[in-house]
């Protein structure tokens, strides 16, 4: 019965592969040459009906050919003037390798290849790889080919399309060095691998191999040496989305070239199923839109997210002492962030244009921030995008589980220590400056109808919670623009610059301004921060309001001081009861979402950037708060 399907099969296959033998013709236009190649390659392929292994697909079709000297006659000369015609010099020197010069013109030329056709009249191989070669199932069976199969594939083309062939290895190769040696001699990259005499002539070297000179195998391994120090050298001082695209791609030009130089060198051993494997693989990689994408910025986002974690690390109460260190500067943060409430409703009342009203609420609200960094005070809301880096940070240690355990325990402490501090201390602030306000001017800081409007706003029944989740994403957006900031001063090495201005050390001296410029770089990040969310608490709804856009801002510390100074402006009665407790509900949430929105996206960053695998986290978290409940949100004993 087997046997009897097997041959069935057999018959099947033939069919399918008859129609294609059949049109092979060594004169017909190119486009239907290179349609008929990418319809026997298909074949190969097999699909989902049909079935069958590539690698016995192959199999029977050579043997098929080799009983049919017709067939194999048309086939033969048929590839013949394919290779005549179409080189694989970049076939073998670019694809699958990036060829931009700049990332984002990579990105632009992936977009275009994802969105057009590709043609099938071209003068290269590698322009028609996506049709010929598009899956992985393809660099599969290259692979798996055995010596014996090789050889009888390799006897389907005739001695000139060989010579041609070996020709093109032999032109990749000079092509690729030379685009290696020319990237490592530009200036940025000559920077990161050292001195220009330490460059080897890689062109030179190389072109003497194909014409029976020495092998310059070390030259380019030792070049190679040199760009993966110069990545790893970027890991700790700090990276660039373009300048890792370029040791990337000169990393992989590299790696291409001590693939192919086996192939001019009579004395290595040259294996083109490997390389042709490998060629389809990085060419269904360079394909992919997103991939280079994530290789490309990985290594900034993992020094934005090591940025963010440093700051974390002081936002986490480990002992007694440091838990109610955070709770006072909570409390002082809570002190200035009432202030600013109140002149914020003040501003209000000045009947100023919208967008002016946004403008000066934003650089109120700035300058706020700006106060509660410089004396030391803390906000609850922008710790979680810089703690969530931090207890990821803690996933890469050994016994990441019960360490992790311990972090949450004391994330979650800390985090409900500072939201105490603050919303314990805004609400009297601000009802204590609205009674100042009123003993002095007569009324309320604001009028009844802005007071029931403040209650309404803040329901939990209306869109509260969304506004609130937004306010989330903007607090994380500010961790990331302070990290990268923080990045762009390591990677431009502004501190050495400052330290060593002629001007600056004329005026301070040395000591003075190494101690300026450490003080400039490490607080820059943590100011353009505060201004940047400040000024977006501000603007963002006045310009939304203009637009006439469903879009607001819903500030836990603000939000408490609003509702107070509201409900103190508001006389009592069962009719107001309702509204003021739905706003207080709503102001539980938008703390709770501002927290939770803040801290998932960072927490997601964090994982992205430096991927760890540690099973067992919520059993051990779980574990943890059922052994330890005090720890999730009481101080350490002392």
């Amino acid at each position: 019965m087997a046997g009897l399907l097997a041959r069935f099969k057999a018959r099947g296959e033939a069919r399918l592969l008859e129609p294609i033998l059949t049109v092979a013709n060594p004169e017909a236009p190119l486009v239907e040459r290179m349609d008929w190649l990418a319809d026997l390659l298909r074949w190969v392929r097999g699909g989902v009906l049909t079935g069958g292994r590539p690698i016995v697909r192959v199999k029977f079709l050579l043997g098929r050919l080799e009983r049919n000297e017709d067939e194999r006659g048309r086939v033969r000369a048929t590839l013949a003037s394919l290779v005549a015609e179409v080189r694989a010099v970049d076939l073998l020197a670019s694809a699958g390798v990036p060829s931009r010069f700049h990332f984002f013109g990579e990105l632009v030329l992936r977009a275009h290849r994802a969105l057009l056709p590709t043609a099938l009249v071209a003068d290269d191989f590698a322009a028609v790889l996506p049709v010929l070669l598009p899956t992985e199932a393809d660099a599969q069976w290259i692979a798996e080919l055995d010596d014996e199969t090789l050889g009888r594939l390799r006897a389907l083309f005739d001695d000139e399309s060989l010579t041609l062939l070996d020709r093109n290895a032999a032109d990749a190769v000079r092509v690729l060095a030379a685009l290696a040696e020319g990237e490592a001699l530009d200036r940025d990259i000559r920077e990161r691998l050292g001195e220009a005499s330490s460059v080897e002539p890689l062109s030179i070297e190389v072109g003497r191999a194909t014409t029976g000179g020495a092998d310059p195998t070390p030259a380019v391994r030792s070049l190679r040496a040199k760009v993966v120090a110069a990545i790893a050298a970027l890991d700790e001082e700090g990276a660039s989305i373009d300048l890792t695209y370029r040791l990337d791609r000169l990393l992989s030009r590299l790696d291409r070239l001590l693939l192919l130089l086996p192939a001019v060198l009579s004395d290595h051993e040259f294996d083109p199923r490997k390389v042709l494997a490998k060629i389809v693989r990085e060419g269904i990689e360079e394909r992919r839109f997103l991939g280079l994408f994530r290789r490309s910025t990985q290594l900034l986002a993992r020094k934005v997210v090591e940025h963010s974690a440093e700051v974390g690390k002081h936002y986490i109460a480990t002992d007694r002492g440091e838990y109610f260190h955070l709770l006072r500067a909570a409390m002082g943060g809570g002190l200035v962030m009432g202030v600013a409430t109140v002149l914020k409703l003040k501003l209000y009342t000045l009947g100023l244009p919208t967008i002016y009203d946004g403008l000066f609420a934003g650089i109120n609200y700035a300058t706020a921030f700006v106060l509660v960094q410089a004396v030391g005070f803390t906000i609850a809301t922008k710790q979680p995008a810089s703690t969530a880096p931090a207890l990821a940070a803690s996933l890469a240690e050994a016994d990441a589980p019960a360490r992790f355990a311990t972090e949450v325990a004391r994330l979650i402490r800390s985090q409900v220590a500072a939201i105490l501090g603050n919303v314990a201390i805004v609400p009297p602030v601000a009802v204590a400056l609205d009674l100042l306000h009123k003993l002095v001017f007569g009324s309320h800081a604001v009028t009844l109808a802005k007071a029931e409007k403040l209650v309404g706003s803040l329901s939990v029944l209306g869109p509260t919670p969304l506004y609130a989740a937004w306010t989330g994403i903007l607090l994380w957006l500010t961790a990331m623009l302070s990290g990268v900031l923080a990045n762009w001063l390591a990677f431009h090495r502004v501190r050495r610059g400052l330290a060593t201005s002629r001007a600056i050390r004329r005026v301070l001296g040395a000591d003075r301004a190494q101690h300026l410029a450490e003080r400039l770089v490490k607080g820059a990040p943590a100011l353009a921060g505060n201004v940047f969310l400040g000024m977006a608490l501000g603007v963002v709804p006045a310009v939304a309001e203009v637009l006439k856009l469903p879009i607001d801002i819903r500030h836990i510390t603000v939000s408490s001081g609003m509702v107070s100074v509201a409900a103190a402006a508001t006389p009592p009665s069962w009719s107001t009861l309702g509204a003021l407790a739905l706003a207080i509900i709503g102001t539980a949430t938008v703390g709770l979402l501002n927290v939770a929105s803040s801290f998932v996206l960072a927490l997601a960053v964090a994982l992205r950037a430096r991927p760890v695998r540690a099973p067992g986290l919520l059993g051990a978290v779980f574990k943890h708060f059922t052994t330890h409940t005090r720890d999730f949100f009481l101080p350490p004993r002392a």
